[in-house]
């Protein structure tokens, strides 16, 4: 037995790599999302801001509940900055929606 086997009594340790041990955190964690995911809506449910941003920001959900109207008046950043960078490298591109800037 090592010292790391006689120190903490976990035999499995001193005979794990690193990787072996990141994939079985991996799969934990894998394997535990839909519990976690519950107690967050959950938590979501009883009024934390902070759990429900995280969810909506997860399910990319933030977008979904714009209209069509303050889409097409309100570029995102990000549409404006590939315009932008399209506009500096010569490209055109007739999906471009915006004139701002």
């Amino acid at each position: 037995m090592n010292r790391n086997e006689q120190s903490n009594g976990n035999s499995h340790i001193g005979s794990t790599s690193t990787e072996d041990a990141c994939a079985d955190a991996v799969e934990r964690i894998l394997q535990a999302v839909p519990e976690i995911l519950d107690a967050m809506i959950e938590k979501a449910k009883g009024g934390s801001q902070q759990h429900a941003k995280f969810l909506f920001d997860w399910a990319k959900l933030d977008a979904t509940f714009r209209n069509e109207e303050e889409e097409s008046s309100c570029p995102s950043l990000a549409q404006i900055l590939l315009d932008r960078l399209r506009e500096d490298t010569g490209e055109s591109d007739s999906a471009s929606t915006t004139d701002v800037l």
